[in-house]
Formats: C-alpha cells, sequence, structure tokens
C-alpha cells in the first residue's frame, strides 16, 4: 500500500513539472476522442512553448499539430496521435501516419518558397505514395493568384496569395493522365509569413489544409497590419 501511494505522488509530481508543451499534448489526446474540432486558445498559443497549428485532412475533425523538432531544413510537426508532417519551407514532402503516406520526394532544393521565389517558377520532383505507386513524376508551376482578406483568429490579415498548379502522373494498375489540381498558400503582406495553406500530395490523398496558429498569434501580439 505505501509503495502504490509513493508511485501515485511521484506521478502527480511528474504531471506538475511538465512543460506547457506536454500540457497541451495531453490536452490533445483527452480532446482526440471527442467528435469535435480540437481548438487552441489565444493564451494557450502563447503559453506553448512549441509552434501550433490547425490541421484539416478531409472531411476528418480539425486537431492540433505541435513543432517536435527542425533539421537541416525540415520541420516535423507532430500531432497527438503521432502523425508527423514533414515540411520544407512549409510545403508537405513527407508524412507518417495517413493512409497513404509521401515516403519519398526528390529535388527539393528546387523548392520554389525554399528559393523565395514562387512566381512563374516549375518545380518538377519524384514521389512514392505508400499503398499508390513510386517514382511517379510531378509537375508543378507556382504563380501569384492575387490579394485576399483572410481571418486567423478572429482577425482579418491581408494576404498574398500563391498558387501551385501540379500536374500528377497516375499509377499503375491505377493509372490516370492529366491529374491536376491548384495547391495554395496565403502569405501575410506585412511580414511575408505564410498563414495558411492547402495543399494534397497525392491523387490517393484528401486535402490538407493548415492554418499557422503561433506565427498568426504573434503578428496579432505585435500589433502587424491587419484589416
Amino acid at each position: 500500500m505505501f509503495r502504490r501511494i509513493l508511485l501515485l505522488l511521484s506521478f502527480c509530481t511528474f504531471l506538475a513539472g511538465c512543460s506547457n508543451t506536454n500540457r497541451a499534448y495531453f490536452d490533445s489526446i483527452k480532446l482526440a476522442f471527442q467528435q469535435q474540432d480540437i481548438t487552441a486558445s489565444s493564451e494557450k498559443i502563447r503559453n506553448n512553448k512549441k509552434d501550433l497549428i490547425a490541421v484539416k485532412h478531409g472531411e476528418r475533425y480539425q486537431v492540433i499539430m505541435a513543432l517536435s523538432f527542425s533539421e537541416s531544413g525540415i520541420d516535423t510537426w507532430r500531432s497527438a496521435d503521432n502523425a508527423l508532417f514533414f515540411m520544407q519551407n512549409d510545403v508537405i514532402v513527407q508524412t507518417h501516419g495517413l493512409n497513404n503516406d509521401l515516403v519519398y520526394q526528390s529535388n527539393l532544393n528546387a523548392n520554389p518558397l525554399a528559393a523565395d521565389s514562387a512566381t512563374q517558377t516549375d518545380w518538377h520532383y519524384i514521389t512514392d505514395i505508400e499503398g499508390y505507386g513510386y517514382g511517379l513524376d510531378v509537375e508543378t508551376s507556382w504563380r501569384r493568384a492575387g490579394e485576399e482578406s483572410l481571418k486567423v483568429l478572429s482577425n482579418d490579415f491581408n494576404t498574398n496569395l500563391i498558387e501551385q498548379h501540379v500536374k500528377y502522373t497516375g499509377a499503375k494498375p491505377f493509372y490516370e493522365s492529366e491529374l491536376s489540381w491548384i495547391n495554395r498558400y496565403w502569405f501575410d503582406k506585412s511580414s511575408g509569413e505564410l498563414l495558411k495553406s492547402e495543399q494534397k500530395i497525392s491523387p490517393a490523398n484528401d486535402w490538407i489544409r493548415i492554418t499557422f496558429l503561433s506565427r498568426a498569434q504573434r503578428l496579432i501580439d505585435a500589433g502587424s497590419e491587419t484589416k
């Protein structure tokens, strides 16, 4: 009995010493079992030591992912159920935990967002999609699509919209020619920060809509130009 009490006290001490990141992580686990979108308040976003993003995957409920670490230009984002997004300059280049994971993407050095030149720029690469096909050719062209007002955390931002026009070669035996769609990226005009994106990584995958909560909160707190 005494040993059980000691174990309980040790566990409580551990929980009390958890960082804000860990508390947010445990909260997300608890909320993940509820049939509703998971959200994060401005206070929670400010107090979290890790950057947070809101992710809507197809018709599923929204989840919150935290920046786990950055290495060699790749940011790794983790959800409460251990799904992972690997992003290079906010473009998804690898995933773990989806039905059809993006397991490989070539030619990352030519990413137009990495080069800070997304106007009329072409990017060709090869992808491997688990359960769909390997060595698939992808051709994309990037262009400016004008300005848009974007609402994040109840604030309106003036943004520049960049479009990535994607042409995908299907995989045998599911081969379909001329598969195409448009990924979209909204950049804050004042700071140049990406605030939202809509990305489809292959014909076999649902749309992934990402809102960069921590970036938006920092801009709001800094009094960045909003409408």
